[in-house]
């Protein structure tokens, strides 16, 4: 064997020890995040397991509650609306916060400068004015990006945002049991 392939498998030697090393001693042995109790002192979300489970989310603009604290399905982010059936977090991505309410239907609330960017990327080609949880809203026709195929969507203004549904056909026809306003 050369010169140069024994130092080449000394190296490579060498370098595994290095990353095994690494890897192995890349666990926090910082304790002072944790409290006593094994709870993150960051951690915003509430642990407590006494609150009885419900599948309903209130967004009430009125509540003291922290958006990111979750308390028996109950959050609070100034929206002023309860989700029926949607126990997760909702998702902040900027601006926008949304809500997925499962089987690929979806909430986002956002501003209502947005309201425009939505409806060219459906290329809105019909819209009828309906009627959701007592509050007026607009069921748009499009047009997927994607095929081309035929997609529906509900904008509607509340509270000062645009909400923005997405969905099934038979979601959006219910949305009145989806969501129910508060303020």
């Amino acid at each position: 064997m050369s010169k140069n392939g024994t130092l080449f498998i000394v190296f490579l030697i060498v370098a595994t020890v290095i990353v095994v090393f690494y890897f192995s001693s890349w666990q926090n042995t910082d304790n002072s995040d944790v409290n006593t109790d094994g709870t993150d002192k960051n951690a915003n979300v509430n642990t407590n397991t006494s609150a009885s489970a419900n599948s309903n989310i209130n967004l009430n603009s009125n509540s003291n509650i922290n958006s990111t604290e979750a308390q028996g399905g109950d959050l609070s982010d100034g929206f002023g609306f309860t989700l029926n059936g949607f126990s997760g977090l909702p998702e902040a991505q900027g601006t926008m916060t949304s809500f997925d309410l499962g089987d690929g239907n979806t909430l986002v609330v956002m501003s209502l400068d947005d309201e425009g960017m939505v409806r060219n990327s459906y290329g809105a080609t019909t819209e009828e004015e309906v009627v959701v949880s007592g509050e007026p809203a607009k069921l748009i026709t499009g047009s997927s990006a994607k095929d081309g195929s035929k997609v529906k969507i509900v904008l509607m203004e509340y509270n000062e945002k645009l909400l923005f549904f997405k969905g099934s056909t038979d979601f959006l026809n219910n949305l009145s049991n989806v969501i129910e306003f508060t303020n």
